[in-house]
């Protein structure tokens, strides 16, 4: 296979196995392996986790059918991404095929899919997202059936990338978007570059920071929105200076599938100076808005946050 073909985590075993692989490189290789032992979580920034694992099998058999192999702890070692990729697959999502698409359907966790094309999908939980496996005709088209995605596209002025939700169809070349497809909503969100987005005979232009909504009486809303509520759920760290409870609704539903449930509608305009950590848990970030807010949160059931005003303080 061509250098340039290999999936880079393809390369970094190849290197391991033959003994040429850098400490940087190495260190990066076994990191991934003790992070994923200890917490069983998919680093999303990694990209696929299938991509990965296919390509380590495929290098380890390339290996293995050699003339002479190599049986070392080097084996062993990429062995076991395989094993431990394979054992996570069986719960994260489920894949079939339908004619010429990829169905990919998210159940209680989040994931990702590098595309053919070098464009990043990042899935929510209870996702359902169609993607071809190559992109043949003059245009890139996948289909957010149901849930929440983050896109990362690469470039292609010749070769737009559009993304079918529900009534909506949203167009770029090349840019970074969040797009919820739930219940009787649609709702676009523009994080870098410019998007556009349509509807039957309706179409708006979106940028940074501008979003549309389109519900089901058939109308596309511009506005104006805060990009990192819509992408601080690939899990980045971020700082909030001045945010509302409403607004902070939004990342809570996205990343953790937990939606506030105020008892007091004025609450939601209750605004705070918080900051959200690549680590934070929804444990974490309740006890820091109890903290340094009036209002009690507490964490419910049925994925749902009560919140109502502290009478106490």
């Amino acid at each position: 296979m061509n250098e340039k073909n290999k999936h880079p985590f393809e390369l970094l075993v190849d290197k391991y196995l033959d003994g040429t692989i850098t400490s940087e490189e190495e260190k990066l290789l076994t990191s991934f392996l003790d992070t994923y032992k200890e917490e069983g979580v998919w680093n999303l920034e990694l990209g696929s986790k299938y991509e990965v694992r296919d390509a380590i099998a495929q290098t380890i058999n390339n290996k293995l059918s050699s003339p002479k192999p190599k049986y070392n702890k080097y084996y062993m070692i990429a062995a076991s991404f395989v094993l431990l990729l394979g054992i996570f697959l069986g719960v994260k999502w489920q894949s079939r095929i339908i004619g010429d698409m990829q169905v990919v359907t998210t159940t209680t966790q989040q994931d990702s899919l590098l595309l053919a094309d070098g464009s990043m999908v990042y899935l929510n939980r209870h996702t359902i997202f169609r993607y071809p496996k190559t992109f043949r005709d003059n245009q890139r088209q996948v289909e957010l059936e149901k849930g929440s995605a983050f896109f990362k596209v690469t470039k292609n002025p010749n070769k737009p990338f559009i993304v079918k939700s529900g009534a909506l169809k949203t167009k770029v070349l090349g840019t970074s978007f969040n797009i919820i497809n739930k219940d009787t909503m649609v709702n676009v969100s523009v994080s870098t570059g410019k998007v556009g987005v349509c509807a039957g005979n309706q179409s708006v232009k979106l940028l940074p920071n501008e979003q549309a909504n389109w519900t089901q009486n058939g109308s596309i809303v511009k506005r104006k929105g805060n990009a990192s509520l819509y992408d601080n759920w690939i899990h980045k760290t971020i700082d909030f200076e001045d945010v509302s409870l409403g607004e902070l609704s939004t990342l809570f539903e996205l990343r953790f599938g937990y939606s506030f449930h105020f008892t007091q509608p004025e609450l939601k305009d209750y605004h705070v100076k918080i900051s959200v950590l690549k680590t934070d848990t929804i444990e974490s970030l309740v006890e820091k808005l109890s903290y340094i807010t009036d209002v009690k949160f507490k964490i419910k059931d049925n994925y749902e946050i009560k919140i109502t005003l502290d009478q106490s303080m």
